[in-house]
Formats: C-alpha cells, structure tokens, sequence
C-alpha cells in the first residue's frame, strides 16, 4: 500500500528532529546548538506541511508558493497565478512562518500551531539566522538553547500526537549536555558580543511572552538535581552536627519536592495501600516513634520570615512506606 503523501513528509520530519537532537546529544560538538536549531527548524516545516496536506486531502498545491503569472508582454496577470520554481526548475514551497500563516486560517483551533509553538519557532530562527555572527557559542547562549531546544521537542511530541495520532516519546528525548554542567554564578558573568547579546536579549524578551495554550512552552526552564545513587561508589549524605561536615543547603522548593505530602494526603496514600487501616491510638504510637528517624518529616514554618511562626509537618513518601513496614511486622508475629 502506498504511503500518503503527508505520512512520507511525517516520517521525513521525524527523522530531521531525530538527526537534530542526536547531534545535540554528542558529548563535545562545538557547533551543537546552531546545529540543533537549523535541523529542529527543518523538522518543524516538515511537520506544519505534513498537517496542511492532512487537512487538503494530499493535494500538493497547498504546499506550493503562487506567484502572478507573466504575460508574454512581459508584465504579470492580476488574475492568475502559477507556481514558482526554485533554481534547478523545481516547484517552491512554503517556508515555516508561511506554514504557520497557513494554518492560522483554519476553523478549528485544534488544527492552528499554538501560541506556545509559535514563539517557540520564532526563537529558533532567530538563533538559525544569526550563527554566522558568533565563533563559539557562549554558555549563557548554550542555556539559552537548551532551554528552548527542551520546550521545542517536547512540543514536537504533543502536537505529533495531537495531529497525527502519533506517539514519538520513545524515540525523542534530549539529554543535558556535558557541556551545560556550569555553576549558576558562572553563567550569569560570561561576557559576550554584542551581536550574540542582542540575540540573547530577544531570546529570552520572546520567552517572558504570555502563553494561553499552557499545554506548548516557549523555553523549559532546566534545573539540574543531584540524587543519591545505589551504586557502592555513590557518597553517603546524611544529617549531622558535625560543624566541620560539607554543608548541603536545600531551598524551600527541594524541601517540598521531598516533603510532598500534608498529613492529610499521607492518610490518603496509605488508605490507598491498606484500605483498612484505623488512624487510632495504635497508628498514632506508630507514627510518633517513627518521626525519631532522619528524613521522613519536614516541619515547615507557616511564615518562613518568622522564626516564632506555626510550624506544619510535611512527610516523605518514605513515610507511608515504614508505616505499612510496620504493620506488616505486627501481622507477621
């Protein structure tokens, strides 16, 4: 069976983004991010023209660039138009601000490129258009691209599935860089040309833009975490006064992300695990014994300002899983 036309363009367009983000991927390829925006671009037009031959049944002219006709006095027609050729004889087609112009003119919403993607574009292309004024990219551009080259994929995957009931999740994922692993400090003094801080400046003004469509992003914002390894080799961290130990300082926001659950929500959690669990006397011994151990609550001030403010706990998943420890012990003896 033959392939649709728009499927061939689909499947070309997976291909570009899955070139764009190998090259991307290489541990050291100095000319990376240019690179991964001129390819990611390439693979985006694919796509747009993919969608717009969907929704025109496969037919090519909706594709194609129209230019007036020329008349053999040597003028051009105001009532006809004929496609134009590129060097070599072949048919034109549109570009990608063009596509999405395009697909602005669509009934459905669904079938329009999001606000989201759109910026998203815009700022790849401007990275595309303006390599040739930078040598060597710098890391605060690197971050820049990264964070856009995140949003941009991420994209690419939703709306595939969006338009084309298609899930590429498995094949496209980004991976950070080595090169990104710079302390903040030391990405906020590098110092830049002019030319590549006016591409700078426009990157980030473009990603500051309000977004309605909260489901497509301009730039993803990549924070880098450490977490413990399993490995025998990984370093143990642990609470301790010992005032000559390496600090570790967690801001509030970690704290949450490892301190997730209210109360509240660890009844829920464990209901959900032992649905016949009584929060009673019993529970209640069980849970005071266990807050002795190292991290499994957070006791949070409700006005981190004030020193004398209430305190409210907050739990660990790990939490809920020694409670349940512990009652299967009991139901074990």
């Amino acid at each position: 069976m033959t392939m649709a036309l728009h499927q061939k363009f689909l499947e070309k367009s997976h291909s570009a983004m899955l070139a764009a983000i190998e090259v991307y991927n290489k541990p050291t390829f100095s000319y990376r991010e240019e690179t991964f925006c001129i390819l990611a671009v390439n693979a985006w037009e694919l796509l747009l023209k993919a969608k717009l031959l969907k929704d025109s049944k496969n037919d090519p002219k909706v594709i194609q660039v129209r230019e007036p006709r020329k008349l053999k006095s040597g003028g051009k027609s105001t009532k006809h138009m004929t496609v134009k050729k590129n060097r070599t004889g072949n048919p034109m087609t549109l570009q990608l601000t063009a596509c999405i112009t395009a697909l602005e003119k669509s009934q459905s919403r669904a079938d329009r490129v999001p606000q989201g993607v759109s910026l998203n574009l815009e700022s790849l292309i401007d990275v595309r258009d303006n390599a040739t004024h930078f040598i060597v990219a710098s890391s605060l551009l690197q971050r820049n691209v990264l964070e856009l080259a995140c949003a941009s994929v991420r994209n690419y995957v939703s709306l595939s599935k969006t338009w084309f009931d298609r899930d590429f999740s498995s094949s496209l994922s980004l991976m950070l860089p080595v090169a990104f692993f710079h302390g903040a400090d030391d990405v906020g003094a590098v110092v830049v040309t002019k030319d590549e801080k006016r591409l700078i400046d426009r990157l980030q003004a473009t990603a500051t833009q309000a977004v309605v469509d909260g489901e497509y992003q301009v730039a993803v914002r990549v924070d880098v975490r450490l977490h413990r390894s399993n490995l025998d080799t990984a370093a143990n961290v642990q609470v301790t006064r010992d005032p000559e130990a390496l600090a570790i300082r967690l801001d509030e926001n970690q704290l949450m992300d490892a301190y997730p659950w209210s109360y509240a929500e660890l009844q829920a959690q464990l209901r959900r695990r032992k649905p016949d669990i009584k929060f009673n006397n019993e529970f209640h011994l069980i849970k005071k014994s266990l807050i002795l151990e190292k991290g499994l609550v957070h006791s949070r001030l409700l006005d981190p300002n004030n020193p004398k403010s209430s305190k409210k706990d907050f739990y660990s998943p790990n939490m809920r899983d020694r409670i349940l420890d512990v009652y299967a012990d009991q139901a074990g003896h």
